[in-house]
């Protein structure tokens, strides 16, 4: 059961990545993320005897649209908490001093990169929603080794549980009733299907942090390519397209030289 379900849910992140994208391409959370909601667990559930047909997640794309709607207001609103917030503070579209002023979004610097628990490399945003290590199963990352995608391993620890709970009744060496076989329901199944799993940046990702060095180097870099690093954005910066050198005469973009 626990391998159907695993494989229905790979069917639906391929609708994801696949049909859902079009016309509109979109940056989606991990496939189980999205499956943990109602009523798209519920649809996993009730057809875990069967393969489900891509075509078929097609009668929940309002759902599926809304879904990734709010986990990427979710997940912006975790990152821009952990931007720091400059002393003199603007708010867009308020005045300051009588003079109209526009704050990009925190998000949209770029001076503004993140870094995650196991990786060197500065990450960008919209970038970090869909890097690479947040994607990966969590067993990859120190989970115990028998939570793995063998369901076998839990059934065997339920049933040495139960075993230990029970021997206190029996005396050694008496005979044991035969043990009729425990059925697994699909809640089981899946809340075990789920502890191996990643379900990618959201609210409260604790592997996900600002990255202070990339931030101090990128305000540097700005500030030589003649740009001030409290408003100028990624898009400028790419479109500046400046050249910098460094002191073994390797030339590189901006964002190369950050790195």
């Amino acid at each position: 059961m626990k391998r159907a379900l695993a494989d229905n849910v790979q069917s639906l992140r391929q609708f994801i990545r696949g049909p859902l994208n079009n016309p509109n391409p979109l940056i989606a959370p991990a496939e189980y993320y999205v499956a943990s909601y109602k009523p798209i667990l519920g649809y996993l559930q009730s057809n875990v005897s069967r393969t489900i047909l891509l075509k078929e997640f097609e009668q929940f794309r309002p759902q599926l649209l809304e879904i990734v709607d709010t986990w990427r207001k979710e997940a912006d609103e975790y990152l821009v908490n952990l931007v720091p917030q400059p002393s003199s503070k603007k708010t867009k579209g308020r005045s300051n001093k009588g003079n109209e002023t526009a704050v990009a979004n925190p998000l949209e610097l770029a001076a503004t990169f993140f870094k995650c628990r196991w990786c060197t490399e500065p990450i960008t945003y919209p970038r970090i929603l869909a890097h690479r290590c947040l994607l990966r199963f969590r067993n990859h990352y120190g989970a115990p080794k028998n939570q793995g995608m063998n369901f076998q391993g839990d059934a065997a620890r339920v049933i040495d549980d139960e075993d230990s709970e029970e021997s206190e009744d029996i005396k050694p060496g008496a005979p044991r009733e035969p043990r009729a076989p425990k059925e697994i329901s699909a809640d089981v199944a899946w809340v075990s299907l789920l502890e191996t799993q990643s379900t990618g940046m959201k609210a409260g990702n604790t592997y996900v942090t600002f990255n202070e060095e990339a931030h101090s180097v990128a305000r540097n870099i700005i500030q030589i390519c003649g740009e001030d690093p409290g408003t100028v954005t990624q898009t400028k910066m790419h479109k500046k397209n400046a050249r910098l050198r460094c002191s073994c005469k390797a030339v590189m973009n901006w964002i190369r030289a950050v790195r």
